[in-house]
């Protein structure tokens, strides 16, 4: 909610409709339900969408107000914590691409300048993308496609590794 607030109170409300936004909205509310399909939705988006945000921050050089930076590490640690303690839904992916249809539908209605989730044309700084040489909504088509698909079997596969036992729950078993 911060940096939805940070957002208005500068007003560029429209940025609020970011996807980590909504991905992240997914993982506290996956985390206090114990549902597996949001908190599996949310982690498909913000560990790529994290990577994305945290090289767009460093290397090229984009400036974000305090607000993202708590909503993305915070979001990000909800995301993989959530998956490794309760498990990754199988179709989690599916639940990923209805988010991200849904606010590309809601940016289409915002201010093209905006460009909100690339609902009109790549970033400015994401020069590679255009060397994929396809239409725009064909390749974000194809890219979320193949993310939430990726993202979803890493999810599986992180929430089945074992728990060390350091990490397991240190009370008894009153079986015992």
């Amino acid at each position: 909610m911060a940096n939805v607030a940070s957002h208005v109170s500068i007003g560029r409300w429209f940025d609020s409709f970011w996807v980590c936004n909504g991905a992240t909205l997914l993982c506290g509310l996956g985390l206090i339900l114990r549902q597996t399909l949001l908190v599996t939705s949310g982690f498909v988006w913000l560990v790529p969408g994290t990577a994305l945000w945290a090289t767009e921050a460093t290397l090229l050089g984009s400036s974000f107000a305090p607000a993202s930076y708590l909503l993305h590490i915070s979001g990000f640690a909800a995301a993989v914590y959530g998956v490794r303690r309760l498990g990754a839904h199988p179709s989690g992916y599916l639940g990923a691409l209805g988010l991200f249809v849904g606010l590309l539908l809601c940016s289409r209605l915002l201010p093209a300048e905006a460009n909100v989730n690339c609902a009109f044309g790549p970033r400015a700084s994401w020069k590679v993308w255009a060397a994929l040489d396809l239409p725009h909504h064909l390749t974000v088509a194809l890219l979320a496609l193949v993310v939430c698909w990726a993202m979803n079997r890493l999810a599986d596969l992180w929430s089945r590794v074992p728990v060390p036992i350091s990490e397991r729950s240190r009370s008894r078993d009153p079986r015992s």
